[in-house]
């Protein structure tokens, strides 16, 4: 990690998508680079491969550039969503700096969704920043960029039908009964999906991957679920095949590998 990093990127704040850029001004004549010092992070993770930022064995060096994603103080989200967070669960662009911060009025997590480009030259005289504590929590970066990254596309009857009756659920579950809210994403790890066709499925069925049994009440959740995604299904042409229920210690990956995930932001229903 690193102190202050630049904060830039290009934008048409005529047509912003992002709140800050719509604050930035209201009366651009059009696209430009917006230098966003109003939104500057106190701190960056560099998001570049060890081995391309070092290149110790190039000579000479051929890759000038590295990534850099902002890091925020997000203490404002909701309790329940910053202890997912802190699990490495919440928003998948979101994660949490562990080794940021020293008391509860602190939440430091990078935003994945943006990474800019900065010559290598901008790093000298500068100290490294330490946001992990052990080479644990540090591959907690590798494996969420490989996540976002490698994200499978599905038809467009699967977003549909089974993106959007889980996060409804997940939504609704949250407002109406919290404790059973936090036991099913907290006892459910991941939500996977196999069919005969990732872009023109005529099936999909479902798997719930868990590391020990789910409760009953999460098992009652889960089957309901699917019963909702298999009525809407067979509106679309897709049918809905009986869901499981698979144990991570004890599953085969050529079973595990058999799903793809489902289009879910780790149980994030705002």
């Amino acid at each position: 990690m690193v102190e202050t990093p630049p904060f830039f990127y290009f934008a048409n704040p005529k047509y912003a998508v992002w709140a800050a850029t719509h604050n930035y001004v209201q009366d651009s004549a059009g696209p430009e680079v917006i230098l966003a010092n109003h939104v500057a992070p106190a701190y960056g993770v560099i998001t570049t491969q060890t081995c391309d930022l070092g290149e110790v064995d190039f000579d000479p060096p051929t890759r000038p550039w590295i990534s850099i994603s902002p890091a925020y103080n997000m203490i404002n989200l909701d309790g329940s969503t910053r202890a997912l967070i802190k699990k490495g669960k919440g928003p998948l662009h979101l994660l949490h700096l562990p080794k940021l911060g020293g008391d509860a009025t602190e939440l430091w997590v990078v935003d994945l969704r943006i990474e800019f480009p900065v010559e290598k030259s901008w790093l000298v005289g500068r100290t490294p920043i330490a946001g992990f504590a052990n080479e644990r929590d540090q591959r907690s970066v590798v494996r969420r960029l490989e996540l976002l990254r490698c994200r499978p596309s599905w038809a467009d009857a699967v977003v549909e039908v089974v993106q959007r009756v889980l996060m409804t659920e997940l939504k609704s579950l949250k407002a109406s009964d919290k404790s059973r809210y936090d036991a099913v994403v907290n006892q459910i790890e991941e939500i996977g999906g196999r069919s005969n066709s990732m872009l023109d499925p005529s099936f999909i069925q479902l798997a719930a991957f868990c590391h020990e049994q789910p409760t009953d009440a999460v098992r009652d959740w889960w089957e309901m679920v699917n019963d909702l995604i298999r009525d809407a299904g067979s509106q679309v042409g897709l049918t809905a095949q009986q869901p499981v229920i698979e144990l991570l210690p004890d599953c085969p990956v050529t079973r595990y590998r058999q799903f793809e995930p489902v289009p879910l932001t780790r149980y994030s229903p705002q």
